[in-house]
C-alpha cells in the first residue's frame, strides 16, 4: 500500500540522503516512485488521480523528484546498458 512503500522510500532516503533510486535492478520501489510521478502530472492535468496534496507534502519532505532527471537515452545506449546488465546478471 501507499505507507508502506512511502516508509521504504523514506528509509532510503535516510540512509542515502537522496531519493533517487537506481533503474536497474528494477525493483518495486523503483516502480512505486514512477507511478507517483504519473499521478503526479495527472493530478497536474486536471484528471483523476490517487495524488493528493497530503502526499504531496510528505514526498516533498523527502525531497522527492516529481520531475524524472533521467536522461533520454538513445536506443543504443540503451542497448550497451541492457548487454552490461546481462554480463553483470546473467540474464
Amino acid at each position: 500500500n501507499w505507507e508502506e512503500m512511502y516508509q521504504q522510500l523514506r528509509q532510503y532516503w535516510v540512509t542515502n540522503g537522496t531519493c533517487m533510486v537506481k533503474c536497474l535492478p528494477y525493483t518495486p520501489l523503483r516502480g512505486w516512485m514512477v507511478k507517483q510521478r504519473e499521478q503526479y502530472h495527472l493530478l497536474r492535468e486536471g484528471k483523476p488521480s490517487t495524488m493528493t496534496a497530503d502526499r504531496i507534502q510528505r514526498l516533498n519532505d523527502i525531497d522527492f523528484p516529481f520531475i524524472s532527471t533521467t536522461k533520454n537515452l538513445t536506443w543504443e545506449e540503451r542497448y550497451e546498458q541492457l548487454k552490461e546488465y546481462k554480463d553483470r546478471y546473467g540474464h
